[in-house]
């Protein structure tokens, strides 16, 4: 149970935060400053699930899980380890599934 929610707490801090910082930088390089979030998904000419992606999401996904889940392990090398790979695999997934499901146009 403690487990689980941990693991959504970290998911939802891992897949928005990518998001928010590259919606943060394309709202400061000169587009509008009006666009909303929906319309910079639709409109930026490149996939969303790239290996900066998966950078970000070890960045802030990995330390929520370790603060969260440090004292109910036996091995805090084991839970970075077992997270990564989880991160690695699921986000390949979502990478493929975006590149075989959603057609961009810029």
């Amino acid at each position: 149970k403690w487990a689980a929610g941990s693991v959504i707490a970290a998911n939802l801090v891992s897949f928005l935060a990518p998001w928010a910082l590259e919606y943060e930088e394309y709202l400061y390089s000169g587009w509008s400053m009006y666009m909303g979030f929906d319309a910079f998904l639709s409109k930026t000419p490149h996939y969303q699930v790239t290996i900066l992606f998966l950078a970000l999401t070890l960045l802030f996904e990995l330390p929520v899980l370790y603060l969260l889940l440090r004292k109910r392990v036996q091995s805090k090398k084991r839970l970075m380890l077992t997270a990564a790979g989880a991160n690695a695999l699921t986000t390949l997934i979502c990478a493929g599934m975006e590149r075989m499901l959603c057609r961009g146009q810029w």
